[in-house]
């Protein structure tokens, strides 16, 4: 089990609807900077919708989506957004701006993150606004009022994507990125069935990549999850996501 971070975009706001603009946000937000100033070493960096270990994981994604402040300001170019004179970027009448909302407290200096993406997205000209919110069941879920989302996961098998990337049926809540894409659909609906381990892998490494492709989330950290427990302790197991259950725990002999 690995608890981590990612960011899904809201495709279903614009620009963010645009491949090329988060492709231009993939570009511009210096991930290895944040993990390393704010961890310090003790967390790794995300490079996908899985994580190390996990069936399926792709590592040809890692040291991959390196900062590129020229590329994101070319595609946000070719968008028509143009800076203005507060190096904000204008487009017909309207200010390139993005809602980054997540919870608090601040846990796992989340908010830190978030204050750093404001200024890092700044440099490319857009503006964010940050939500910092108790409330994410109606800011997030209910209204979907945000275009970057601190989203926390704890996966222990890739069927678990279906929850995040797979179209959402009209009566069933949406997907937190809004997205829908036929061939990622067929992928995840063909990965929950396979029962060849080494097939199924290749799906779920078919399924990172379309995503990292489509630019539908920014992976950030892996959250270090440690238990430790003295050795007079006795009877402790654990869940299969790797929580500790403590029904059975005794001191001593």
């Amino acid at each position: 089990m690995r608890i981590f971070l990612t960011l899904p975009l809201n495709e279903r706001h614009a620009p963010w609807d645009n491949v090329k603009a988060r492709q231009a946000l993939q570009s511009a937000i210096d991930v290895n900077a944040i993990v390393k100033t704010l961890y310090l070493g003790t967390y790794e960096r995300a490079w996908s919708a899985l994580t190390p270990g996990i069936l399926g994981y792709d590592e040809s994604l890692e040291n991959t989506n390196q900062p590129d402040l020229t590329h994101a300001n070319n595609l946000l170019d070719e968008l028509g957004w143009v800076k203005g004179q507060d190096g904000i970027r204008v487009k017909d009448g309207q200010r390139l701006t993005l809602k980054y909302v997540d919870g608090s407290p601040n846990r796992e200096k989340r908010n830190d993150i978030a204050a750093m993406i404001q200024q890092q997205l700044k440099a490319v000209g857009i503006d964010v606004q940050v939500n910092i919110t108790k409330d994410i069941a109606t800011v997030v879920y209910q209204n979907g009022e945000y275009d970057l989302y601190g989203n926390s996961q704890v996966n222990s098998d890739p069927n678990a994507l279906s929850a995040f990337y797979h179209t959402a049926e009209p009566s069933a809540r949406p997907t937190l990125p809004g997205l829908s894409d036929p061939q990622i659909d067929q992928w995840l609906e063909q990965g929950a069935v396979e029962k060849d381990k080494d097939q199924r892998a290749n799906i779920y490494h078919n399924i990172q990549q379309r995503i990292n492709e489509l630019a539908v989330i920014i992976p950030v950290y892996i959250f270090p999850y440690t238990v430790a427990a003295s050795q007079t302790v006795q009877g402790i197991s654990f869940d299969y996501l790797g929580y500790p259950l403590f029904n059975d725990v005794r001191i001593g002999g």
